[in-house]
């Protein structure tokens, strides 16, 4: 398929890349791309599935701006327009950044329209966050909010949830020499009678204090952005937190994690089997995406994906005490209780 508007072929012949285009793997998928990443991204070695590229003058795309979005964010910045719309046409679906740019996405390519300049933090934040995400979903893979870890080259999954805790459960499965899967999206597919999980990226992103615990400092880590404190925790390298893995994994266990008190409930650490009723429950309700992709017609299609996943893959309710002194022993236990399943 020819770009629209003269956009450049970044892959076409891809063994032959011009100097400054890369090929990665991400969440599964293979891209091919000129844009210079912060964030570490696997080299891929096959053709690429996508391309991305950046343009300061819109693709050829009709239609859209006249057309009213599908959704806008409840987050409005100080101008009064909200941080994000959505826009969906037969030929293109568009996510309008008011602050960066317009995203065009198509089945085989992504185009970013930076309309505002020196944005390009914010930029690969998005795209490597809820564009591709959104890009996944739309073409039938699903996207968990979650971190996930290779124990015994099967993943174990923590999901987001209201108490917190699957950063730190993740690192510290790491410091014991469990390969970090992927940090905060878990992509996956459906595969006879299981799911299997996509890595992510080499890098954490985490809050100083939990990256002193666990590095011993923050003071040498890179923020996320320049108004965020939070900082850019490298993997698998010599001086990183942890390995990193990089082949796909089974998923084994998902958990919800549910941090306590310890003056109210004590240092036990319990696991409870969630129904898979209550487990779709906290799926949709800890989905970054759900909103966007009901307004987006593709919720039900979504909901049909994860009804399945917990029927064949177990949810698991983990209460442990609160504070980061008691991870190692909450470690054992998530590893006792992993080695233990059928």
């Amino acid at each position: 398929m020819k770009p629209p508007n003269g956009e450049r072929n970044l892959v076409e012949p891809w063994r032959a890349q011009r100097p400054g285009v890369g090929v990665y793997s991400v969440y599964g998928v293979t891209l091919a791309t000129d844009f210079q990443f912060v964030t570490p991204l696997p080299a891929a070695g096959r053709k690429p599935d996508l391309t991305f590229a950046c343009t300061r003058e819109p693709p050829a795309a009709p239609g859209w701006t006249d057309s009213e979005p599908v959704y806008k964010s409840a987050v409005h910045l100080e101008s009064g327009e909200p941080a994000l719309r959505m826009y969906r046409t037969s030929e293109v679906d568009v996510l309008a950044y008011t602050a960066v740019g317009d995203f065009y996405l198509w089945p085989d390519r992504i185009v970013c329209h930076q309309r505002v300049s020196n944005s390009d933090g914010p930029l690969e934040l998005y795209l490597l966050g809820l564009v591709l995400c959104f890009w996944l979903e739309r073409h039938g893979r699903r996207v968990l909010h979650a971190s996930a870890v290779s124990v015994d080259a099967l993943a174990t999954v923590f999901l987001a949830s209201r108490e917190g805790g699957k950063t730190s459960l993740s690192a510290s499965l790491m410091q014991a020499g469990h390969p970090m899967l992927t940090d905060d999206f878990l992509a996956l597919s459906l595969s006879g009678e299981g799911a299997i999980g996509y890595p992510g990226f080499p890098q954490m992103r985490m809050w100083p204090d939990l990256a002193e615990h666990f590095l011993g400092t923050s003071r040498d880590l890179p923020r996320v952005l320049p108004d965020t404190d939070k900082r850019r925790v490298p993997v698998g390298d010599p001086d990183g937190l942890g390995p990193f893995c990089e082949e796909p994994r089974p998923l084994a266990r998902m958990y919800i994690p549910e941090r306590r008190a310890v003056e109210e409930s004590g240092e036990e650490v319990t696991f409870e089997l969630v129904s898979p009723r209550d487990a779709v429950i906290e799926l949709v309700r800890e989905s970054f995406l759900a909103t966007i992709l009901e307004c987006a017609g593709l919720h039900a299609e979504r909901f049909h994906s994860l009804v399945s996943l917990v029927q064949r893959v177990p949810v698991l309710r983990v209460s442990y005490p609160s504070g980061l002194e008691h991870l190692p022993r909450v470690r054992e236990a998530i590893l006792e209780d992993m080695r233990a399943a059928p």
